[in-house]
């Protein structure tokens, strides 16, 4: 018969088992006649295990009675139980809305507890160290006594656990404004440090905070009891003193600062200036100047007499020409002077005359003498500056400067005189330079040429310091060329030897003239080669010569095909087998000899003109 198993466990947790806290239950169950196969665990919370050793963690205070039924190998069954509670250990938490400012009046501390398990049972509190108090009973702390008080405060819950005690040393109540005293009123000069007095004012706790405030210049504000300052500017200020406490309680009370006005002003008559006579004169103090004003100005100077003006800008007119040292006394409303002294020059008020002589007719090349001595000033010229152009811009200095003109032309010469006062006035001279320079005259050379040829003739290569007017041709065969131009073109008609002569004439009339020989060659078929190198003009197959000697025309081709002798035989035979075109050709010798003396006789006739000819 089988025996049932018995049932029994422990349980394994803190004294006190709290939420979440983690229980073991450990089996301790037997089997007479067998073994324990199966175990379940009923925690009495809702949950439950199969595990032969288990644990268990509860959400929620309270007794839970729990169960372990066990099942042995022959299906007997038995039951073991035991109670676990789990306790509340944890405090409430309690907690202030005081913010750690000062407060003007009474106010109250608000203090909150919470307790997420039993619940708050009581909040419990004590003022500077009095009874203790309790909020349900009480109500919430109320701070009434000024200065620093003491806050210590805590809570108890359901379970009766207490929370540790909580102290606010520093609970800040002040409802008394503090009294301001910004010293007595002073008197100081301008410039000089003085010191607020601040330290008369009081408070009840403590004053935190001195602020000074006044206008000089732009808003000031200074801080601290007994701060300096320095005033530059005479005046009356009114500086407010403003204190405060810690709680921001304040006051004010105000001081006048009487500043005295020490500096003396400056003068300034203004830039001295030079006059003429008779002209008004404005005397100008505006540069003069105070920290705070001027109130009077006064101009004083001896003009045969003591003179006295009054105003920041006075006029007076000076007759007399002279050196006048005015002085400015200028003074501000507290009684400082100051004094500055300005120079006034009276000039004269002539102007020099300016005379710079006669015109003048030079010679390029010719010293030319200036004479500015006629010019003349009622105090004595100082300067005299003749100015002129003559390639480039001239400067003179004297009264009778020296100067020579190189180029040809008309010079406008302006004379300036300067008096001692800086007055000036100008004159002109006129100088007229003349031309006295010949041109220079230059033919290109030509040794020789033919009749009725045209030949080019150049004078280019002349030239003058001026300018030349005219080239004067005399080709030497009577005939004469006028040209503006340097280059002409002549022809001669007649052969010979001619000079050519060129006159050049300048703008001014100035000349200078050069003569070149030329040889000038027959060219009897004008086609301007020189006969003497042409020996064939007409090209018919004849000597120039031969033709001359035999009476024919060198100029004529037709000639060589007729027979003046009647021979038979052309004259362009006859010369070609050396026989007399004008003999009729027969083998008597006497006709011969005839013949041949009647040929020399011609030729030398024929030479003769041909010579002349050429020539």
């Amino acid at each position: 018969m089988n025996a049932a198993p018995i049932a029994d466990f422990d349980i394994v947790s803190s004294e006190k088992p709290t939420i979440n806290e983690e229980i073991t239950f450990v089996d301790k169950s037997s089997d007479p006649d067998g073994e324990v196969v199966s175990w379940f665990w009923d925690f009495g919370d809702g949950t439950t295990s199969s595990t032969q050793n288990a644990t268990h963690k509860y959400q929620d205070l309270g007794t839970y009675v729990v169960s372990l039924t066990i099942t042995d190998n022959d299906g007997a069954t038995d039951m073991a139980y035991r109670n676990v509670t789990i306790f509340d250990v944890t405090p409430p938490v309690t907690i202030d809305d005081y913010d750690g400012l000062w407060h003007t009046s009474d106010f109250t501390i608000n203090l909150t507890a919470t307790d997420d398990l039993s619940g708050v049972q009581t909040i419990y509190y004590i003022i500077n160290d009095g009874p203790v108090m309790n909020v349900q009973i009480h109500g919430q702390p109320r701070i009434s006594v000024e200065g620093y008080n003491k806050l210590e405060y805590w809570s108890v819950d359901m379970a009766g656990n207490e929370e540790a005690h909580q102290i606010i040393l520093d609970v800040k109540l002040d409802k008394t404004n503090p009294t301001a005293n910004a010293g007595p009123d002073q008197i100081v000069d301008e410039d000089t440090p003085m010191t607020f007095d601040g330290s008369a004012s009081n408070d009840n706790i403590e004053i935190t905070n001195y602020t000074w405030a006044f206008f000089d210049g732009a808003p000031q504000a200074l801080t601290g009891m007994t701060p300096e300052y320095t005033f530059d500017s005479p005046g009356s200020y009114t500086v407010t003193l403003n204190v405060t406490d810690a709680a921001l309680n304040s006051a004010t009370d105000t001081v006048v600062i009487t500043v005295t006005d020490i500096t003396e002003p400056t003068a300034d008559a203004g830039d001295d200036q030079v006059v003429h006579e008779g002209v008004t004169v404005t005397f100008d103090g505006s540069g003069s100047a105070d920290n705070v004003g001027i109130v009077s100005y006064v101009w004083t100077f001896i003009d045969v007499t003591p003179q006295t003006l009054l105003g920041v800008n006075s006029t007076y007119i000076f007759d007399i020409p002279g050196v006048y040292n005015v002085t400015l006394t200028v003074s501000d409303a507290q009684g400082n002077l100051a004094t500055d002294v300005v120079t006034i020059t009276v000039i004269d008020a002539t102007w020099p005359a300016a005379d710079a002589g006669p015109d003048q007719v030079v010679d390029e090349d010719t010293l030319v003498n200036f004479d500015g001595s006629a010019s003349s000033d009622n105090v004595g010229i100082i300067s005299y500056v003749w100015t002129f152009t003559d390639g480039t811009l001239q400067t003179l200095f004297g009264v009778n400067p020296s100067y020579t003109f190189e180029t040809p032309g008309v010079y406008t010469v302006t004379l300036n005189v300067t008096d001692a006062e800086g007055y000036f006035t100008t004159d002109t001279v006129v100088i007229t330079v003349r031309d006295t320079t010949p041109p220079i005259v230059y033919i290109s050379n030509y040794a020789t040429t033919v009749q009725n040829a045209p030949l080019t003739l150049d004078a280019s290569g002349s030239y003058d310091n001026f300018a030349i007017a005219h080239y004067l041709w005399d080709f030497g065969d009577g005939t004469l060329e006028n040209s503006t131009i340097p280059s002409v073109i002549h022809t001669f008609t007649k052969p010979g030897a001619y000079m050519i002569t060129l006159v050049v004439v300048d703008e001014t009339g100035n000349l200078n003239s050069a003569s070149v020989s030329i040889v000038v060659y027959r060219d009897t078929d004008e086609d301007f080669i020189a006969d003497y190198i042409d020996e064939d003009d007409d090209g018919d197959g004849m000597p120039d010569d031969w033709e001359i000697l035999h009476g024919l025309d060198p100029l004529d081709p037709s000639d060589a095909s007729l027979d003046p002798d009647g021979d038979g035989l052309s004259n362009l035979e006859e010369y070609q087998i050396g026989s007399d075109p004008n003999v009729y050709t027969s083998p008597s010798p006497f006709p011969l000899i005839v013949v041949l003396v009647v040929a020399i006789i011609g030729f030398v006739i024929s030479l003769g003109v041909y010579i002349a000819r050429k020539l």
